[in-house]
């Protein structure tokens, strides 16, 4: 300590970090046999962080002797806080995750602290493109969160909505997604109520509150004609759904408006639904086919229904 104070009247803190630097080999070499001294290794480590880091520019020598100070010490929420905030401004994200874990262990109870550090770890996580790490992340931070905050189930409902229109979502995260977007949309009116809907649906389009949600969105503010895609999708997905008749209604008005053939094949029913959804189905094709001129594309469909239900009277006549 007096050699440090000799060092330090002269201004010479590369002298003092060798000093530092010596101390902590030599007990590192003896801390096995006496742990006990781990908590005197850690103080030496946090003070040699210091000097690389404020005398010394060398932030990487100052981030490993805070991740060593922490490691000696797991209960020093100093170190931990330091080690993580030295390896994050170095892009060191990776190494920087362990480091959330380690405080959260301390600060139990401090609910606002955990929800913040949660959310913190969520970011660095997407940094180190650690989907995984995201997604555990954000979830954690709902499970403390007393607010049921709005911006957090937009946040993780986004991460499943991406995951599921690239295709790589499991059917759990499908419907996590879905019904976070669905609490969102029953929560707010209007565009983003309309919004939201989509976005489940984005995420489950068989989803049967979230297409009526997003009909009902969609009709109040003048948006029905937007609705028809993801309502086709919907009856793609679930075409005898709680929802399916509102669902054909609104999508054989819109394409005999528009002729977009995409909203027509979302209409047809799989070959081995039941025959009553499979003529309902066809029949609603038939009407959309006609009143847009296709005569004869409607006749095909019109005997699709004569073929599921031999006895409508509609289906005959034309």
């Amino acid at each position: 300590e007096r050699l440090a104070e000799l060092y330090r009247e002269k201004g010479d803190m590369k002298g003092i970090a060798a000093l530092h630097d010596r101390r902590v080999r030599t007990l590192e070499k003896t801390i096995a046999q006496t742990p006990e001294l781990k908590p005197m290794l850690a103080s030496i480590y946090i003070e040699l962080a210091r000097l690389f880091a404020e005398d010394l520019a060398q932030p990487e020598k100052a981030a490993d002797a805070y991740r060593k100070a922490a490691d000696h010490n797991p209960s020093d929420v100093y170190a931990i806080y330091q080690a993580r905030e030295a390896l994050k401004n170095l892009g060191r994200f990776v190494d920087a995750i362990p480091y959330f874990a380690a405080e959260q262990a301390l600060i139990v109870g401090d609910v606002e602290r955990q929800k913040a550090l949660y959310l913190d770890e969520a970011d660095v996580a997407q940094k180190a493109n650690k989907a995984a790490d995201v997604v555990r992340a954000l979830r954690s931070a709902r499970e403390v969160d007393t607010t049921d905050d709005a911006g957090l189930k937009q946040q993780l409902g986004t991460i499943f909505f991406e995951r599921a229109q690239a295709g790589t979502a499991t059917d759990a995260e499908r419907a996590e997604g879905a019904a976070l977007f669905v609490s969102l949309a029953e929560t707010y009116d209007g565009e983003y109520g309309h919004s939201y809907a989509v976005c489940a649906l984005g995420c489950e389009p068989g989803n049967d509150r979230a297409v009526q949600l997003a009909m009902y969105y969609g009709d109040s503010i003048g948006r029905s004609n937007e609705t028809a895609a993801p309502a086709a999708a919907y009856l793609a997905a679930n075409p005898s759904g709680v929802m399916a008749d509102e669902a054909r209604a609104l999508v054989t008005r819109v394409f005999a408006e528009t002729g977009d053939d995409e909203l027509l094949r979302a209409l047809t029913p799989k070959a081995d639904a039941p025959a009553e959804v499979r003529a309902l189905a066809h029949l609603e094709i038939a009407r959309a086919l006609a009143q847009s001129g296709r005569k004869d594309d409607a006749a095909g469909h019109y005997e699709k229904v004569i073929q599921a239900d031999p006895a409508h009277e509609g289906a005959v006549d034309f």
